[in-house]
């Protein structure tokens, strides 16, 4: 093993980075006033509309263009104006139509192609000291979705929810306001992480109103290994999911339709077990085998970035992602005569304690010996184990018809998942010669 990986491992073991202020020299700019209005239908999609004012205090790192994105057949993007306002209060305004249209670039290093989309609208004129102002509409929903007959959908039909963050790194903010505007019926609850909001409720008609009001919030020095934004940064979580338990069952109604094995998949892994002498051994040719499937993202359905593809599809297609290969693993345990469920997951944030869509990866929950396992056939594709130590203390919701509640992945044994060096000092003379000797077990 390369040595100085060694070390690395070692020192990002021992040591603990905390959040900070940003310090020192003057910032590259500065968000002077950010405003959000988020108008929320009863069926769960929303209209945005973001006006924002920066100020650039370096002109050789301002923008030469801003962006949104969208994806077709899901949601809409445009903006609504676009403007330079001078140190002498002259104006430069900007063409909106002159926006480009553009794909945007697979995700996950080029290998998701769910059909994303960029409106680019280029910028120039900006000088130190120039505010750059322009609004922003995002129509439908704000997760990816489907492609399908509806042309706006959330992937929980009725249901809204959203982590929008009041801090950025290296961008102090002076003023940002979040309004969101919601049927009575389905009124939001609300938490604040990492710090503090005003907050102001009022009702207006069938409507209640929320409005959530961060000021002088300063930017936060990016440090290395500090871990997530969403577990660093100041931020807000609004939904109008009612429960844990909600959320388990509208995953069932996305996905245990598409994990039962056909008779293709009950063939298949017939042959992988020929020969298996127990259930571990089952178990692992199962796991390894769809933990080799190539990671890829494709259209294969109507809702697609959401909802598993069935397990015959991945098999067939040698391909899929996170979801895909948890589905296509949990098809072939099911065939094999295990009991297990779609699980979702967050990997490098925590899942905060209220009922919302916070997850961005898919394993496989296993009842097995009274007790549940996870298994990771993504993550863990060049693993040792069933689970990488990575994803030890997550929080997991396992997708179940009569619901289930939040659970955290149990601590394995860390003799299993450790790092040794060896540090041999030698001086002679005036030189001195260290070697480095390292070892290392378990996945990391």
């Amino acid at each position: 093993m390369n040595k100085f990986l060694v070390l690395l491992l070692l020192l990002s073991g021992c040591t603990q980075f905390i959040k900070k202020p940003m310090q020192g020299a003057r910032p590259e700019k500065v968000i002077i006033r950010d405003v959000i209005y988020e108008n929320v239908s009863l069926d769960g999609t929303s209209k945005r509309v973001e006006s924002i004012s920066i100020k650039i205090n370096e002109k050789k790192k301002a923008p030469s263009s801003i962006s949104l994105y969208y994806t077709p057949g899901y949601n809409d993007a445009k903006f609504l104006n676009a403007r330079i306002i001078k140190t002498d209060g002259d104006t430069i305004n900007f063409d909106i139509s002159k926006a480009k249209d553009i794909p945007a670039p697979a995700d996950l290093g080029g290998t998701i192609f769910w059909g994303e989309r960029i409106k680019d609208l280029g910028i120039s004129g900006v000088e130190n000291g120039d505010i750059l102002e322009y609004t922003s509409e995002i129509d439908g929903g704000t997760w990816l979705g489907p492609t399908g007959e509806k042309k706006y959908m959330t992937p929980y039909p009725g249901y809204f929810n959203y982590i929008e963050l009041f801090q950025a790194f290296d961008t102090p903010i002076k003023y940002k306001e979040y309004i969101i505007e919601t049927p009575k019926e389905k009124e939001i609850s609300y938490k604040i992480f990492n710090g503090k909001l005003k907050v102001e409720r009022e009702e207006k008609g069938n409507s209640v109103i929320y409005t959530f009001i961060g000021k002088n919030i300063p930017a936060v020095s990016r440090e290395p290994l500090m871990g997530s934004r969403y577990n660093n940064l100041l931020k807000l979580i609004v939904t109008n999911i009612p429960s844990w338990k909600k959320i388990s069952q509208l995953e069932c109604e996305l996905s245990c339709k598409n994990l039962e094995p056909g008779e293709y998949v009950k063939s298949f892994t017939d042959s992988l077990l020929i020969g298996a002498k127990s259930d571990s051994e089952k178990i692992s040719r199962l796991f390894y085998f769809v933990s080799k499937i190539r990671y890829l993202g494709l259209i294969e359905e109507k809702r697609e970035g959401y909802a598993p593809h069935k397990p015959e599809v991945t098999l067939k297609k040698r391909s899929g992602v996170c979801k895909d290969k948890a589905a296509l693993l949990i098809g072939m345990l099911k065939a094999a005569g295990f009991d297990a469920y779609y699980t979702i997951t967050m990997v490098g944030a925590r899942i905060e304690n209220i009922p919302s869509d916070q997850t961005n990866h898919a394993i496989v929950g296993l009842k097995w010996k009274n007790r549940i396992i996870y298994l990771d056939p993504t993550i863990g594709a060049g693993g040792r184990a069933w689970l990488p130590p990575s994803e030890w203390g997550q929080g997991v919701l396992m997708a179940m018809k009569d619901g289930d509640t939040l659970r955290t992945i149990p601590f394995g044994n860390l003799s299993e998942n450790m790092s040794y060096i060896r540090i041999d000092d030698k001086v002679s003379n005036d030189t001195l010669v260290s070697k480095f000797y390292g070892s290392f077990t378990g996945n990391f």
